[in-house]
């Protein structure tokens, strides 16, 4: 189905999409694979890449540290395109959103809420890098990978292949995670 850039659904249509497409995934996946469908997959953005000065100011100014990791562990055709603090069902989210072509990238991130962990899910880890349990998960063309800090989950969606999804967010996950690890919040 054709839902980006050619039509606009109502709210509702949009909210029944969301819906059907992550109820397909583990419910802690769903995090990262609802804010991304919210905020980037039904966005029109502008034709040029946005100027980084402009759009680093609307990040929370203890996330913008991010930006240069994010930036030198995607591929590097994708250019950044918003970054910001969202909310989607009364959840927050640090989001930055990169495009390449007709394909999208999001970096999503969670503050966990009590007793949130990939662990309590009792999910499978895809694998293991410099200590860090990484998830993967995917339904229709959006690929998920995850991981956890100390207080965030951690979320790439895309509609890259599973391997360079999983391969970008291994990439970036251990400087990601010591970064966020050092945030005062």
């Amino acid at each position: 189905m054709l839902f980006r850039s050619h039509l606009r659904l109502t709210a509702s249509s949009q909210e029944s999409y969301i819906a059907s497409v992550s109820n397909h995934v583990a419910s802690i996946m769903r995090v990262g694979l609802r804010d991304h469908l919210h905020c980037s997959h039904f966005r029109k953005f502008p034709k040029d890449e946005p100027k980084l000065e402009n759009i680093e100011r609307k990040l929370p100014a203890p996330y913008r540290g991010m930006i240069p990791i994010v930036r030198k562990h995607v591929p590097a055709e994708f250019r950044l395109m918003i970054t910001h603090e969202c909310g989607y069902h009364d959840r927050k989210f640090v989001h930055l959103a990169l495009k390449r072509g007709s394909q999208l990238l999001s970096v999503v991130l969670a503050v966990k809420e009590d007793g949130e962990s990939f662990k309590t899910e009792e999910l499978i880890p895809a694998l293991t890098g410099a200590g860090i349990p990484f998830y993967q998960s995917g339904v229709q063309r959006f690929q998920i990978a995850a991981f956890e800090s100390d207080r965030h989950l951690v979320y790439i969606v895309s509609d890259l292949t599973p391997a360079e999804n999983l391969r970008t967010m291994t990439a970036m996950g251990p400087e990601l995670k010591d970064y966020l690890n050092k945030l005062a919040l």
